[in-house]
Order: C-alpha cells, then structure tokens, then sequence
C-alpha cells in the first residue's frame, strides 16, 4: 500500500508542468529505500530491542506518512 501511494506521487503530476524530471528519480530512491526498511526492523524485533508488533508496523506506517505527506503536498500546491 506505501508503494502504490508513492507512485502516485509520481504519476499524477502532468509532464507539461516544471519538475518531473526530479520528481521520477525521486519516486525512484524512495521506492527503492523502502525495501531496507523492513529488513532493519526485522532484525531489531528478533534482537528483542523492540516488539514483534513495532518491527511489523514502523516501517509500513513510516512510508505511508512519507507518502501522504508528499502526495498531499503535491495536491494542496
């Protein structure tokens, strides 16, 4: 679900206005330093120096709200 809200970032910008050019590599290294993400938390809910529960959620909740907040930029202008 992050993934796909960060690719909205991406695509529902027109290519006639200013800044796709920076907008696709961006939408490029977050979807891409997304996937280190959960396999750090993994590690750090086997090492028990934090739930099962938070090494599950941090990450997808981190990237969602990462998300939202550039989409909603994005939208409000």
């Amino acid at each position: 679900m992050p993934l796909v809200i960060l690719a909205t970032t991406v695509s529902r910008r027109s290519f006639r206005l200013r800044g796709i050019g920076t907008m696709v590599p961006m939408g490029m290294v977050g979807g891409v330093g997304f996937f280190p993400l959960p396999e750090v938390w993994h590690h750090i809910g086997r090492a028990d120096l934090g739930s099962p529960q938070t090494a599950v959620w941090v990450p997808m909740s981190l990237a969602l709200l990462v998300a939202l907040t550039v989409w909603l930029h994005q939208e409000d202008g």
